[in-house]
């Protein structure tokens, strides 16, 4: 039968393992730190570029108030709804992607339709057809 080894022992050991490997970087660090004083180099306080925290940007902003997040719009019909009364309007001729879009965004609707449009295939509410020579597909109401 195998032996199990004991937990608190394994745990105590991998302290002492990462204590000694926190002294070796910390005297490598020193060594680093030595050598750019010796050369007058200015290292950096540590922090990665990337984008200001929102303390950082509303600092930016003395007298104005902090931004607030956007808000969802909230429109009469719900957007499978728009898309489809859009289709059923076109008659059996239907819609092109690109037609479904400028209505979308003619309600003031935000992104592009293409997942709703594709709600609706799913749900066989539109049929799909590939346009033959140019891209994208026209749609027409089941």
């Amino acid at each position: 039968m195998p032996r199990v080894a004991n937990p608190a022992r394994q745990l105590a050991k991998t302290i002492t393992d990462l204590q000694a490997q926190r002294r070796t970087h910390m005297a490598a660090v020193e060594r680093i730190d030595a050598l750019f004083k010796q050369f007058g180099i200015h290292p950096s306080n540590g922090r990665r570029p990337g984008r200001p925290s929102a303390a950082v940007k509303n600092a930016r902003r003395p007298g104005r108030p902090p931004r607030r997040k956007r808000t969802r719009k909230t429109f009469s019909r719900s957007g499978l709804e728009s898309v489809l009364d859009f289709v059923k309007g076109r008659g059996a001729e239907g819609a092109t992607t690109g037609e479904i879009n400028k209505h979308w965004k003619s309600e003031g609707r935000a992104g592009t339709a293409y997942v709703t449009i594709g709600h609706l295939v799913k749900d066989r509410k539109l049929k799909k057809r590939r346009l033959v020579g140019q891209r994208g597909s026209r749609y027409t109401a089941v």
